[in-house]
């Protein structure tokens, strides 16, 4: 573990991922707490089916066009398995408030779908990295540590409950300021793990 963590590409990339995996995890837990008491009138089947094809459809072709993008872009530039990662997290903050303060759930809906469409990327390009980053024969402890950030990442799930229920602080706010926050400096760690990633390459 010592030589593993030892490399500031792994690191960066073990950082950036933590923070994506909060902003990640905050939006799944409590978007649809968020949608409940937005609009109550209007959540049903027809919410349920939306929002499943917001997840799905969107998030899988995120996921696939990140792979695409980086295996096409980073022939040239190493760098850009970490810049489109970071990219999307950008791209994701404007759309994620449009989510929040849409005037009505069919355009939040589309924003959400758009944030996915933007945001998803960053999986595939990452666990790439991480394995060319990882020194040699520690690819596997590599893939178990990220792994374990899912537990990390539930922290900012907790953390706007805690303010929900202490803080005096209304879900809309909480997330409005919490997942761009998280975005960012997600976005900013995947930008700094570019240069050792392109060195240990």
């Amino acid at each position: 573990l010592r030589t593993l963590l030892a490399s500031p590409a792994v690191r960066w990339l073990l950082a950036a991922s933590t923070l994506r995996f909060m902003a990640g995890f905050c939006i799944g837990v409590w978007v649809v707490p968020f949608y409940r008491a937005q609009y109550p009138a209007q959540i049903g089947v027809r919410f349920a089916l939306l929002k499943a094809s917001v997840n799905g459809v969107a998030g899988a072709a995120s996921a696939a066009g990140g792979g695409y993008l980086t295996d096409r872009l980073s022939r040239s530039e190493q760098r850009m398995a970490q810049w489109i990662p970071a990219a999307g997290c950008v791209l994701a903050v404007p759309f994620w408030l449009g989510t929040m303060f849409a005037g009505s759930l069919e355009l939040s809906l589309a924003a959400l779908f758009a944030e996915y469409l933007v945001a998803e990327c960053w999986f595939g390009p990452t666990v790439s990295s991480l394995q060319r980053a990882a020194p040699a024969g520690a690819q596997g402890l590599a893939q178990g540590l990220f792994n374990t950030l899912t537990l990390a990442g539930n922290l900012a799930p907790a953390l706007v409950g805690y303010l929900l229920k202490y803080g005096n602080v209304e879900l809309p706010v909480a997330l409005a300021y919490i997942v761009p926050a998280l975005y960012a400096a997600s976005a900013l760690a995947f930008v700094v793990a570019g240069g050792p990633v392109a060195g240990a390459g």
